[in-house]
């Protein structure tokens, strides 16, 4: 008598290395992020602090606003383009008040606003006065001059001192105008993404070769 035995054929499936190299790509992403996400960790410290120690409410609510218009996955990007080191950021948030290269609390918040728009390439996540003066400086050879600021952003002033190519484009008040022009400059000048060139009467805001590839994509082309 013959027995017919069954084979059975066992076929051994190759084990997946799917989540292993998920976590392997992980690790390297977190790698490569970790210096900007130390950055945005101490640029956070830094405002908290400013938080804790100012003077007045006002003050202190300038510090909040900065901390609250921070966006972490934007700041690390912004942080990889290689504008500003984060360390140099941190420590630009932390002069304190009276001290040299001391920032204001409405400066702190436009910088905030440049981590967001650089990243994005959407000039609608800052405010309306620096979407004005950086579309009026790439319209005008990289560069206003404080006066021509001035002029861009205030009803009532004339172009005297200005270059005729350059448009009006909001109707502020004259010392809004003043106020928010110098601290649109000392936010693109602390990020790396402008220089301040004094002048005897009339300073002038020059976008840096950094600062043209950065904001072109959001503002516009230069002329």
């Amino acid at each position: 008598m013959t027995t017919n035995a069954k084979t059975t054929n066992k076929t051994t499936r190759p084990q997946s290395n799917k989540g292993k190299t998920a976590t392997a790509t992980v690790k390297a992403v977190e790698k490569k992020d970790a210096p900007a996400l130390d950055g945005f960790k101490s640029v956070c410290d830094a405002l908290k602090l400013r938080i804790q120690s100012a003077l007045t409410d006002s003050k202190r609510k300038e510090a909040r606003f900065s901390l609250q218009r921070l966006n972490e996955k934007n700041i690390v990007v912004f942080f990889e383009m290689g504008a500003i080191a984060p360390d140099n950021y941190a420590k630009t948030v932390s002069v304190k008040e009276g001290q040299t290269g001391h920032v204001c609390g409405k400066t702190l918040m436009k910088m905030s606003d440049l981590t967001n728009v650089i990243p994005t390439n959407d000039k609608r996540m800052g405010e309306a006065f620096l979407t004005y003066l950086i579309e009026g400086m790439l319209e005008n050879g990289n560069q206003l001059s404080v006066k021509e600021m001035v002029f861009t952003l205030a009803k009532g002033v004339e172009n005297d001192d200005c270059r005729e190519a350059v448009k009006k484009k909001a109707s502020y008040t004259v010392g809004t105008a003043v106020s928010q022009s110098s601290k649109v400059r000392f936010a693109l000048a602390a990020l790396n993404l402008a220089t301040i060139i004094p002048g005897k009467k009339n300073d002038i805001c020059m976008l840096t070769e950094k600062g043209i590839a950065l904001l072109t994509p959001a503002y516009g082309k230069p002329k």
